[in-house]
Protein backbone atom coordinates (compact mmCIF):
# COMPACT_ATOMS: atom_id res chain seq x y z
CA UNK A 1 0.00 0.00 0.00
CA UNK A 2 1.07 3.12 -0.91
CA UNK A 3 0.91 7.28 0.34
CA UNK A 4 -1.48 8.06 -2.18
CA UNK A 5 -4.13 4.98 -1.22
CA UNK A 6 -4.02 6.30 2.39
CA UNK A 7 -4.01 9.98 1.64
CA UNK A 8 -6.90 9.50 -1.08
CA UNK A 9 -9.31 7.72 1.49
CA UNK A 10 -8.98 10.70 3.93
CA UNK A 11 -9.08 13.11 0.36
CA UNK A 12 -12.07 11.60 -0.32
CA UNK A 13 -13.74 11.84 3.13
CA UNK A 14 -13.78 15.84 2.52
CA UNK A 15 -14.20 16.35 6.40
CA UNK A 16 -16.45 13.33 6.98
CA UNK A 17 -15.10 11.27 9.22
CA UNK A 18 -17.88 8.52 8.91
CA UNK A 19 -16.08 8.13 5.53
CA UNK A 20 -12.75 6.79 6.74
CA UNK A 21 -13.65 3.31 8.08
CA UNK A 22 -10.79 3.24 11.05
CA UNK A 23 -11.70 6.93 12.43
CA UNK A 24 -13.56 6.64 15.78
CA UNK A 25 -13.21 9.65 16.63
CA UNK A 26 -11.96 8.78 20.08
CA UNK A 27 -8.82 7.10 21.51
CA UNK A 28 -8.84 3.15 21.60
CA UNK A 29 -10.43 1.40 24.29
CA UNK A 30 -7.45 -0.68 24.68
CA UNK A 31 -5.53 2.69 24.75
CA UNK A 32 -8.04 4.20 27.61
CA UNK A 33 -8.01 1.13 29.59
CA UNK A 34 -4.12 1.06 29.73
CA UNK A 35 -4.30 4.84 30.43
CA UNK A 36 -6.84 3.91 33.05
CA UNK A 37 -4.96 1.02 34.95
CA UNK A 38 -1.96 2.91 34.68
CA UNK A 39 -2.41 5.86 35.89
CA UNK A 40 0.98 7.33 37.37
CA UNK A 41 4.02 8.44 34.94
CA UNK A 42 6.97 10.25 35.19
CA UNK A 43 6.77 13.63 33.75
CA UNK A 44 7.80 14.58 30.34
CA UNK A 45 7.77 11.08 29.17
CA UNK A 46 8.26 10.79 25.19
CA UNK A 47 5.51 8.85 23.47
CA UNK A 48 5.11 7.93 19.76
CA UNK A 49 2.08 6.94 17.86
CA UNK A 50 2.31 4.62 15.12
CA UNK A 51 -0.44 5.86 11.78
CA UNK A 52 -1.96 8.48 14.33
CA UNK A 53 -5.28 8.70 11.57
CA UNK A 54 -7.08 11.46 13.01
CA UNK A 55 -5.18 12.09 16.22
CA UNK A 56 -7.45 10.82 19.44
CA UNK A 57 -4.87 8.15 20.61
CA UNK A 58 -2.26 10.97 20.85
CA UNK A 59 -4.64 13.19 22.72
CA UNK A 60 -5.30 10.89 25.12
CA UNK A 61 -1.45 10.41 25.80
CA UNK A 62 -1.17 14.37 26.04
CA UNK A 63 -3.92 14.75 28.75
CA UNK A 64 -1.89 12.27 30.76
CA UNK A 65 1.36 14.33 30.68
CA UNK A 66 3.43 12.24 27.63
CA UNK A 67 5.32 14.78 25.21
CA UNK A 68 3.83 13.26 21.86
CA UNK A 69 5.03 12.85 18.35
CA UNK A 70 2.10 11.39 16.34
CA UNK A 71 2.60 10.65 12.62
CA UNK A 72 0.76 9.20 9.50
CA UNK A 73 2.10 8.51 6.00
CA UNK A 74 -1.31 10.92 4.99
CA UNK A 75 -0.26 14.19 4.63
CA UNK A 76 -4.40 15.09 4.60
CA UNK A 77 -4.66 13.34 7.66
CA UNK A 78 -1.57 15.32 9.42
CA UNK A 79 -3.60 18.69 8.54
CA UNK A 80 -7.10 17.45 9.55
CA UNK A 81 -5.84 16.34 12.96
CA UNK A 82 -3.86 19.87 12.99
CA UNK A 83 -7.21 21.33 12.81
CA UNK A 84 -9.32 19.20 14.76
CA UNK A 85 -6.59 19.71 18.03
CA UNK A 86 -5.57 23.53 17.14
CA UNK A 87 -3.82 24.07 20.63
CA UNK A 88 -2.43 20.70 21.06
CA UNK A 89 0.94 19.85 22.07
CA UNK A 90 1.32 17.07 19.90
CA UNK A 91 3.57 17.01 17.61
CA UNK A 92 2.05 16.19 14.46
CA UNK A 93 4.57 14.93 11.32
CA UNK A 94 3.58 13.20 8.15
CA UNK A 95 6.07 10.01 8.09
CA UNK A 96 6.52 6.51 6.73
CA UNK A 97 6.95 4.00 9.04
CA UNK A 98 9.57 2.77 6.95
CA UNK A 99 11.71 5.66 6.54
CA UNK A 100 11.51 7.03 9.84
CA UNK A 101 13.76 10.01 11.25
CA UNK A 102 17.04 8.83 12.32
CA UNK A 103 16.65 10.39 15.37
CA UNK A 104 13.60 8.91 16.18
CA UNK A 105 15.72 5.88 17.20
CA UNK A 106 15.33 4.45 20.44
CA UNK A 107 13.98 7.63 21.45
CA UNK A 108 10.53 6.85 22.97
CA UNK A 109 9.54 5.71 26.28
CA UNK A 110 6.08 5.06 25.16
CA UNK A 111 5.22 3.40 21.35
CA UNK A 112 1.73 3.32 20.88
CA UNK A 113 0.25 1.44 17.37
CA UNK A 114 -3.11 0.56 16.96
CA UNK A 115 -4.30 -1.80 13.61
CA UNK A 116 -1.21 -0.33 11.39
CA UNK A 117 1.74 -3.39 11.51
CA UNK A 118 -1.43 -5.73 11.84
CA UNK A 119 -2.97 -4.51 8.87
CA UNK A 120 0.78 -5.02 6.62
CA UNK A 121 1.37 -8.17 4.82
CA UNK A 122 3.26 -10.25 6.65
CA UNK A 123 5.99 -9.80 3.90
CA UNK A 124 6.73 -6.42 4.74
CA UNK A 125 5.92 -6.40 8.60
CA UNK A 126 9.34 -6.99 9.78
CA UNK A 127 10.78 -4.24 7.98
CA UNK A 128 8.52 -1.65 9.86
CA UNK A 129 10.89 0.53 12.20
CA UNK A 130 8.54 -0.03 15.24
CA UNK A 131 10.38 -1.99 17.60
CA UNK A 132 13.47 0.27 16.88
CA UNK A 133 11.90 3.38 18.14
CA UNK A 134 11.36 2.13 21.63
CA UNK A 135 14.19 3.46 24.09
CA UNK A 136 16.54 0.89 25.87
CA UNK A 137 14.06 1.05 29.19
CA UNK A 138 10.28 2.07 27.36
CA UNK A 139 7.72 -0.03 26.47
CA UNK A 140 5.43 -0.80 23.08
CA UNK A 141 1.50 -1.40 22.93
CA UNK A 142 0.16 -2.61 19.48
CA UNK A 143 -3.21 -3.42 19.42
CA UNK A 144 -4.81 -5.81 16.59
CA UNK A 145 -8.07 -6.08 17.03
Amino acid sequence: MSENWFDNIYIKAQGDSNQVPWANMTASAYLKDWLNQNTEFEKNLKALVVGCGLGDDAEALAEKGFKVTAFDISPTAIDWCKQRFPNSSVNYVVADLFDVNPEWQRNFDFVFEARTIQSLPLTVRSRSACRRLIASNGSCCSISR
